[in-house]
């Protein structure tokens, strides 16, 4: 498989591997949040670890039908990024 960064992505430097993700699984300065379009996903299995996102209800405006902003993206994350 290719390297993250030869293929095409507009900002590879956020992206990490599987590999990474590995390595970092007892970091605690690394925390793994997991959303997948299949929301029954994460309950059937997920990385050791991480924090569950539903895209559905978590990053979804319920108003406004569309992506929750930027601040409220910010929000989310900064919530489900604390240490369990």
């Amino acid at each position: 498989m290719a390297n993250i960064d030869s293929r095409g992505y507009a900002h590879p430097e956020v992206l990490v591997s599987t590999d990474w993700v590995e390595q970092h699984l007892n970091d605690p300065n690394v925390r793994l949040i997991e959303s997948n379009e299949d929301t029954l996903l994460y309950s059937s299995g997920h990385v050791p670890g991480a924090v569950h996102v539903d895209w559905t209800s978590d990053l979804n405006d319920q108003i406004r039908r569309d992506y929750i902003t930027r601040e409220g993206f910010e929000r989310l994350i900064a919530a489900r990024s604390l240490p369990a």
